[in-house]
């Protein structure tokens, strides 16, 4: 990835005031403070969920946008935080993919201003399975 394709952006936790406090839902860090993350294809980025993140859009001069994936990781040994758990080792057939497309977009709508028909199919999508 690179800036003109999209490029990862991330607020590195010790120049994000709120990082690990009650008001980490807040966005109080200076905009000089964040980080672009070039990578080859390929790369594997990590970090927990309280680091600010987020993806740039692609510019109209590049032809090849970023593809991402993103995935979460928990304990066995507690109970689900969000449904469903799937099998590491299981690669989800098309039905189950659009549901998880449907479902994050449902799940992440407070962030983005969504028309209506958009969140209408993803609400649509999230009921399949």
């Amino acid at each position: 990835t690179n800036p003109l394709n999209g490029c990862m952006y991330l607020v590195p936790a010790n120049r994000d005031p709120t990082y690990g406090t009650p008001q980490d839902n807040e966005w109080r860090f200076a905009f000089p403070d964040a980080r672009a993350l070039p990578a080859r294809a390929g790369t594997i980025f990590a970090w927990n969920q309280a680091v600010l993140h987020w993806g740039s859009r692609t510019s109209r001069r590049e032809r090849r946008p970023r593809i991402s994936v993103s995935v979460e990781f928990q304990a066995g040994d507690v109970p689900p935080f969000n449904q469903p758990l799937m099998d590491p080792m299981t690669v989800p057939l098309l039905p189950q993919r659009l549901q998880l497309i449907g479902k994050q977009i449902v799940q992440y709508q407070h962030m983005y201003n969504l028309p209506p028909r958009i969140l209408a199919i993803a609400q649509e999508l999230q009921g399949r399975g």
